[in-house]
Parts: structure tokens; C-alpha cells; sequence
């Protein structure tokens, strides 16, 4: 990418679509139709794994959940934590989440700030 623009050969690549990185901007950005796309915010995949966007940059200070094609995912430092097993919050609720994804299979109870926690469905009742 050169700038805001993805470049290939010294022309406009408007076919690039996903992450790139940018030594301009030392980092990796989002693009659509080979441009920044700073209306994006989301995931986005590369050869690194799933990451969080934020207006077309990755953020790196995002921790929570997020939704991509696969389902619900914990977040930490912009990557998924394939490491947490625990309780998540997003805008539908409080969520069981096992090695980084959301469990919709779980059935029981979960311990949350210090109380027990029935859990439905994945759902958390707190």
C-alpha cells in the first residue's frame, strides 16, 4: 500500500480488498476496492490470524467480543484469545465463552464476579 491507496506496479490496484500493511502508516489497514476503507469496522482476517478493525485500521486496544462469518469471538489487544474460557459482555448480553469463542452449547453454571452464574444456551444470567 502506498498511503491510503493500494499500488501495484505504479498503478491503482482497485481489486485489493482485506488487510494490508502499510510502512507508511506502520500498520495494518483495510481496504475496499483498493482503497482505505475507513467506514470498516469489524474483523478482518490475514495470514496472522483474525484481527479487530476500527474504521479501517487494526486496533490493537480492542478487548471484547466480535462477530465475524464464524460466530461470536473474544477479543483481547485487537487478536482473539484463544486462551479465555470465562464470561463476555456485547450488546445482546452477558455470553460463556470457551478457548476464545462464544459456547452456545454450554448448559450450567459459571462463576462471575463472585457469584454463581446459571447458564442457558451460552446465555449468562448475572
Amino acid at each position: 500500500p502506498d498511503g491510503k491507496f493500494m499500488v501495484k506496479g505504479g498503478k491503482w490496484d482497485k481489486a485489493c480488498a482485506g488487510m494490508a500493511y502499510s510502512k507508511s502508516d506502520g500498520t495494518w489497514l483495510y481496504f475496499t476496492k483498493g482503497k482505505v476503507d475507513t467506514s470498516f469496522t469489524g474483523m478482518a482476517k490475514n495470514q496472522y490470524g483474525w484481527w479487530y478493525i476500527t474504521k479501517g485500521k487494526l486496533d490493537k486496544t480492542f478487548t471484547g467480543m466480535a462477530k465475524n462469518q464464524y460466530g461470536w469471538w473474544y477479543l483481547k489487544n485487537g487478536t482473539i484469545d484463544w486462551t479465555y474460557t470465562g464470561v463476555a459482555k456485547n450488546a445482546h448480553g452477558y455470553w460463556y465463552i470457551k478457548k476464545g469463542q462464544l459456547d452456545t452449547t454450554y448448559n450450567g453454571n459459571v462463576k462471575y464476579n463472585g457469584k454463581q452464574c446459571k447458564v442457558v444456551n451460552g446465555k449468562v444470567s448475572v
